[in-house]
C-alpha cells in the first residue's frame, strides 16, 4: 500500500507544534492528522470533558478530580495514552499510520511522543522537533520523545510566525520534493 509522505512533529507543550502544523497546511497543503484524537475521545467519554478541555492548552491545564485526586487534563490525557503504550511506546503513531490510505497528499502528525518517531521514519517520513529555548520542558514522562528519531530541529525562538515559517517550510519542501 502506498502511503502519503509523513511529517511528524515532536516538542514540548506550548513550543509551537500546532502553529507549525497550521503553517504546513496553509503553505504546503500538508493535511494535519490529529493522531491524539482517539485519546481525546476516550478522555471526553470517561470524564465528561469538552472538546476545548482536551484540545487546547488552556483546557489541558484545567484541573479536575479523578479517583479522589486533583490532576490536570493534560495528565489525564497522558495517562490514557500510556495505558495503550505498555508494550509498544509507538502504539499511537503506528495506529495513525495504519489508517492512512493510498492518498497521494502529504500529512502531518502533530503529537509525536516517546518512540513514535520510529514508525514514521520507517514509513519514509521525517520528524521535526519544534522547541522554544525560552520555554520550559514538560515534567511528565508522557510528553518526552526519543531524540534518536528527530530528523530536523527547528528553534521557535523568535517572535512572529513569519520567522518560524522561514525555518520550517524549506525543510519540509525539500522533503516533499525528494
Amino acid at each position: 500500500m502506498l502511503r502519503p509522505k509523513i511529517i511528524g512533529l515532536c516538542g514540548h507543550p506550548g513550543h509551537g507544534k500546532s502553529e507549525v502544523q497550521r503553517l504546513l497546511e496553509l503553505r504546503l497543503g500538508v493535511t494535519p492528522i490529529d493522531d491524539g484524537l482517539p485519546i481525546r475521545k476516550i478522555a471526553m467519554e470517561r470524564h465528561g470533558l469538552s472538546w476545548d478541555d482536551v484540545s487546547t492548552q488552556a483546557g489541558k491545564a484545567r484541573l479536575i478530580e479523578v479517583d479522589g485526586r486533583t490532576t490536570s487534563i493534560r495528565e489525564v490525557l497522558g495517562l490514557i495514552g500510556k495505558e495503550f503504550e505498555k508494550t509498544d511506546h509507538a502504539f499511537w503513531a503506528r495506529l495513525a499510520i495504519s489508517q492512512l490510505t493510498d492518498a497521494q497528499y502529504p500529512v502531518s502528525l502533530g503529537s509525536v511522543r516517546r518512540t513514535q518517531g520510529e514508525p514514521i521514519i520507517a514509513a519514509g517520513g521525517i520528524v521535526l522537533e519544534i522547541y522554544d529555548p525560552w520555554k520550559t520542558e514538560s515534567p511528565f514522562d508522557f510528553d518526552q520523545y526519543d531524540p534518536r528519531f528527530i530528523t530536523n530541529r527547528i528553534s521557535n525562538d523568535e517572535v512572529g510566525l513569519d520567522r518560524l515559517e522561514r525555518k520550517v517550510v524549506p525543510v519540509v519542501r525539500a522533503y516533499l520534493e525528494s
